[in-house]
């Protein structure tokens, strides 16, 4: 088609065409009733051929004399209407555009999509479907020198649509897909935000450029996603909220809370809106520079663990809890300029065989630990410095606490706070209470007061069993009573 005509009379390029007339159609020629029909001009072909020509062009096909599916292939290559099946590793044609069946049953397969350019007048769609349902990877990729926008693909259980821009750019019109196996994700410093294929390794620059990777796809059921940061200062000016709706499935790993530190200068630190499986070794720092941050916050409804992290530096509360904080190993808070932690109505902060230190050092705090109608549940509590080591308050409030270690507490009243109907209990008996000034060792009060109550059972320290406020297994204080016995 596209060498036609090719005999020695044809011309090198078209004559010039006639001004236009009024349009019209053909007519036969009649000469029984003297009509001439319409007379067939070279123009009229020349035209024709130059369209089919054009449209050829703009798909990339070669014309071949004689061959009958010439104008077929250009049609399906500029619209898609093919269907080709894979099952191996392969550079696709632009012919294989439309529908490409995929079955990787036998091995992990890599598609090479063409040229973005293969068809300079259109732009290709790739329409991709997965038939097998192994845990084999099968990625999409772009040629040397080409992008995909979202960086590498993999076809898991959805389909994915790819469109050309005609130059050099792949776009996915459908991003979202599933993530089928357990998977995980590298944060580190010389990282991007956009790196080409993350799933494969290829490091993110920050927590929340991973996050916002992971909230374009769909987590499987039973499917964790780690991230994984490794060790290095992150610096951020704006919090980080986990509310996507599978981040209940992404847990956070650091190289060690002294390794992997995350700053967040001038602002909150992470806000969770959703449940996150667990936060593990790695440091929330704050920089102090503006008021009212706190650094770890947990919503009504989420959940968390937590397994060597320290928070530091906020300017608000470390950790503001009105949800379930679970620590596992070692918590440490310090340094805040509010409460070291503070539990609400409905928080609560539990740990089976945990070690938690509230280090808070800041000046108008209420307590290193305040439980304003929250619990605690904790095998180990130790506060160092600060104001008081726990301020329990409301009639919600309540905590059981195995081993209670309150050091060097700057509020000379009391070390340990219970008031307005709330309940501070240990879990068993051995003398793990105490409150101890380490420079001049001077024990301090444990005060019940407004229908406080403390549950002691036989764990208070020698010294400050003798030192409480009312005295051991007295009522005083407003019907308020701390049992010794």
């Amino acid at each position: 088609m596209l060498k036609t005509p090719d005999h020695t009379d044809a011309l090198s390029s078209p004559p010039a065409f006639a001004p236009a007339g009024t349009p019209g159609f053909y007519a036969d020629c009649d000469p029984a009733s003297g009509k001439a029909g319409t007379v067939l001009r070279a123009e009229d072909f020349n035209e024709l051929i130059l369209n089919l020509r054009q449209l050829m062009s703009s798909a990339a096909v070669t014309g071949t004399k004689g061959a009958p599916t010439i104008l077929e292939q250009t049609l399906d290559r500029l619209y898609s209407g093919t269907a080709h099946s894979v099952v191996a590793t392969q550079t696709l044609s632009p012919d294989f555009a439309g529908l490409v069946t995929v079955d990787a049953t036998a091995a992990d397969v890599t598609l090479t999509l063409p040229s973005a350019a293969a068809c300079p007048g259109g732009s290709q769609t790739f329409i991709f479907v997965r038939l097998d349902t192994t845990t084999r990877v099968v990625k999409i990729i772009p040629a040397a020198g080409q992008a995909i926008r979202l960086g590498v693909l993999r076809l898991t259980t959805d389909p994915i649509i790819v469109r050309s821009d005609g130059v050099n750019t792949w776009h996915s019109l459908l991003p979202a897909w599933t993530i089928v196996q357990n998977t995980t994700l590298q944060v580190s410093t010389t990282g991007i935000a956009q790196p080409v294929d993350p799933a494969g390794g290829d490091p993110f620059d920050s927590l929340a450029s991973a996050y916002a990777w992971i909230a374009r796809r769909t987590i499987a059921s039973g499917v964790t996603v780690t991230v994984q940061i490794a060790a290095g200062t992150y610096t951020r000016t704006t919090p980080i909220t986990f509310n996507y709706p599978y981040i209940s499935q992404v847990k956070v790993v650091g190289a060690g809370s002294a390794s992997t530190i995350l700053v967040f200068n001038g602002t909150p630190g992470l806000n969770g809106l959703t449940g996150l499986p667990s936060i593990e070794k790695l440091t929330i720092r704050g920089t102090g520079t503006q008021p009212q941050c706190d650094g770890l916050i947990l919503r009504a409804g989420t959940g968390l663990i937590v397994d060597d992290v320290v928070i530091e530096g906020f300017t608000q509360s470390g950790c503001a809890l009105d949800a379930i904080l679970t620590v596992t190993t070692h918590l440490t808070i310090q340094n805040c300029t509010s409460s070291g932690m503070s539990i609400s109505p409905g928080g609560q902060c539990v740990g089976g065989l945990a070690r938690v230190d509230l280090n808070n050092n800041g000046a108008g705090a209420v307590a290193n630990l305040y439980l304003n109608g929250g619990s605690v549940y904790l095998k180990t509590l130790a506060t160092l410095g600060g104001p008081r080591g726990v301020l329990a308050s409301g009639r919600t409030a309540s905590g059981n606490i195995e081993n209670l270690n309150v050091v060097d507490p700057t509020v000379t009243a009391e070390a340990v706070r219970v008031e307005y109907g709330a309940l501070l209990q240990a879990r068993t008996p051995g003398a793990s209470w105490y409150a101890l000034n380490t420079a001049g060792t001077v024990f301090y009060v444990f005060l019940a007061t407004q229908f406080g109550q403390m549950a002691t059972l036989n764990c208070l320290s020698a010294g400050n069993r003798a030192n409480t406020s009312p005295p051991v297994n007295t009522r005083g204080n407003v019907q308020s009573y701390i049992q010794a016995t």
